[in-house]
């Protein structure tokens, strides 16, 4: 029998499928992190589509399938467009998504992480000192998780080295985050 819940959810990843569908990874406030499929939600007439952009804060409503979920409703409470108007910010929130997507595991509950997550993207939104608010950002992410130690340097090309050694791969962000500043 499935099982249908209302969540907040930040949007992770996202990856088209089929021709309407979109395969979606969620960090939700009340199961952590999950796979989703938006049915429809590429189609011009899609009310979904508009509130599960990437990196959007979202209320969903979700129908349990097994080890998946099915998003039946989705209604945006902040799409951060001030992070993704600008290409350094895209770069930050990139990281963090990817952190957060390659060192959460499926289905523990983080809530206390969500919660500390959207705050610091709220304030990032307004921040002048994005590069100090995104180590910290960061650091919340591993300390939370039981990776960080305070004697660890608070230094961001230290915590992307790190965080790419916890998950046993380079970190795709990190390229993208090289090619803005060339620009």
């Amino acid at each position: 029998m499935s099982r249908s819940f209302i969540t907040e959810c930040l949007v992770l990843k996202s990856t088209n499928y089929k021709e309407t569908d979109k395969i979606l990874t969620l960090f939700t406030k009340s199961s952590g992190k999950v796979n989703s499929i938006a049915r429809g939600v590429r189609k011009i007439t899609s009310r979904k589509a508009g509130n599960l952009d990437i990196f959007d804060y979202s209320k969903i409503s979700l129908v349990e399938l097994g080890d998946f979920y099915m998003v039946s409703q989705a209604e945006v409470i902040s799409s951060f467009k001030l992070l993704k108007s600008d290409l350094n910010s895209q770069g930050t929130l990139y990281l963090i998504g990817e952190t957060l997507d390659k060192l959460l595991p499926y289905r523990e509950d983080y809530s206390t992480l969500f919660r500390k997550v959207i705050e610091g993207l709220e304030e990032l939104s307004v921040s002048e000192d994005k590069d100090t608010l995104l180590v910290d950002i960061l650091v919340t992410i591993l300390s939370d998780m039981g990776y960080w130690a305070a004697r660890f340097p608070r230094d961001i090309n230290y915590i992307k080295k790190y965080i790419e050694s916890l998950a046993d791969n380079r970190l795709n962000s990190s390229k993208l985050i090289e090619k803005i500043d060339l620009l």
